[in-house]
């Protein structure tokens, strides 16, 4: 009758199991699903699909001067998912991937659906869960490494730390953020794990010697990157890094109203305050605090890096386990539904918000691309020729654009270029450039379409 009994409750929980998973699966899928359909495709995503369709030499080439590392672009590469819903499909399979290994770190059923519940609402993890971009996957991996370095301070077994340094390394091949990660084994063992430091110092070893081979292009970005990468201002690079601490929550990085800004901020404080009795939501919350530390640490620093501005996507899977064993027990049963409310709220306000969908580069590329003759000549400049190549054959101009759009070359080669150029044609580009300037020298301009400083202009020859 024992077993019998036991049998029947086992069934019963694995039962439970998958109704709690199969809720929360559906709770996290519709809202990104539905995002990565309805939005327009943004210029970085744009900029995922142009360089994952070139050979494996010259895309690493363009990341020459551009900011991260290729593992996302190669993954892409392989999988030829280069047009944007396979790319954002790759994306949504990894926070599928983030959502069971967040309800891995919990038990019970109940729980298991609450933190899959949480996850689900939490509106900065749908933005980039539905976008073709690698911050999807680093969520993931940075969910990995905190469920993993959680078990590894319960039974001290190595292969737990294995799985999460391996991947803390696998996350700095898909992103530079997952660099700020590195010292998180040995801060976790010196906070919680003292008899296994001198193993936590050598897996970050081995950490970085995995490491080692993506550190010169690194070292050539930091001098080379895109220009906005590049912030010269102390204070500003402190406040970009800094202001990650604020935008862990569940308000939409304040997309929503100013009411929903304010109960996320209390239902913070209130699981704040909970951290200091919870030995588990002591640990997750150090998983967010190394990071978020080391990017301001490196701003201080004098490092000229574009600092995270995103770190609140990729902390999504520690940020939610923090919330949730940070939460005092008597105040779960409010702070918990009022949670997914507001995050749901806010999520809600992602399908109105135009911020992120209006690109004049993209209006402009798009109109001109549908409204000009199959055989019309097109040259673009930046941004506009990624965008535009993306649908039809496309110069730029000048030609080192088709390594990066970022590449400036001198006044004597862009004259040489245009020259060269065979008129009539289109250009598009941004109206503040030297390249239209140079342009308007050699030939006559007659501008067709423009959105704020993006703009379509005819190229056609001089009158004698």
């Amino acid at each position: 009758m024992t077993s019998s009994a036991s049998d029947l409750s086992g069934d019963g929980d694995r039962r439970n199991t998958l109704w709690a998973s199969a809720a929360a699966l559906a709770l996290f899928v519709a809202p990104r699903l539905a995002l990565a359909w309805r939005r327009e495709t943004g210029y970085d995503e744009m900029f995922t699909l142009w360089a994952s369709r070139k050979s494996i030499a010259d895309l690493f080439e363009t990341l020459r001067f551009d900011s991260g590392p290729p593992l996302h672009y190669l993954i892409v590469h392989v999988l030829h998912a280069t047009s944007i819903h396979p790319a954002r499909a790759i994306s949504i399979v990894a926070a599928i991937a983030a959502l069971f290994v967040a309800m891995a770190a919990v038990t019970r059923p109940s729980d298991r659906f609450i933190v899959g519940a949480l996850l689900a609402a939490y509106p900065i993890h749908i933005v980039f869960s539905a976008e073709a971009r690698a911050y999807a996957m680093c969520a993931l991996l940075a969910g990995v490494a905190a469920v993993a370095l959680d078990r590894w301070i319960d039974d001290g077994r190595d292969a737990m730390l294995a799985v999460a340094c391996a991947a803390i390394v696998v996350m700095a091949y898909a992103h530079h953020y997952g660099v700020f990660f590195f010292p998180l084994p040995v801060v976790m063992a010196l906070c919680f794990r003292r008899d296994r430091i001198m193993r936590a110092v050598m897996f970050t070893i081995g950490m970085a010697v995995l490491y080692a081979p993506v550190v010169p292009l690194l070292l050539h970005q930091l001098p080379n990157a895109v220009p906005w990468m590049a912030l010269e201002s102390d204070a500003e690079r402190i406040a970009i890094a800094s202001e990650t601490f604020l935008r862990i929550g569940f308000d939409g990085r304040m997309i929503a109203s100013l009411a929903i800004r304010v109960v996320s901020i209390v239902l913070l404080g209130v699981a704040a305050c909970g951290t200091i009795r919870s030995p588990r939501a002591r640990r997750q919350f150090v998983v967010l605090l190394v990071p978020m530390c080391g990017a301001v640490i490196g701003a201080i620093a004098g490092l000229r890096a574009y600092f995270p501005v995103k770190f609140e996507t990729v902390l999504s899977v520690p940020a939610i386990l923090w919330f949730f064993f940070a939460m005092p027990r008597r105040l779960r049963i409010v702070a918990f539904p009022v949670a997914f409310i507001i995050g749901a709220f806010a999520s809600a306000t992602l399908f109105t918000h135009s911020e992120r969908t209006f690109e004049p580069m993209r209006v402009v590329t798009t109109s001109i691309s549908a409204a000009a003759w199959s055989d019309t000549r097109f040259v673009a400049t930046g941004p506009a020729f990624i965008a535009l190549s993306l649908s039809r054959p496309t110069t730029p101009f000048p030609s080192a654009h088709a390594i990066h759009p970022s590449i400036e070359v001198p006044p004597a080669q862009l004259d040489r270029e245009a020259a060269r150029l065979p008129v009539p044609f289109v250009w598009v580009g941004n109206v503040h450039t030297r390249e239209l300037e140079t342009l308007r020298r050699h030939f006559a301009l007659e501008r067709v379409l423009q959105k704020g400083d993006e703009a379509a202009v005819i190229v056609r020859p001089r009158r004698v």
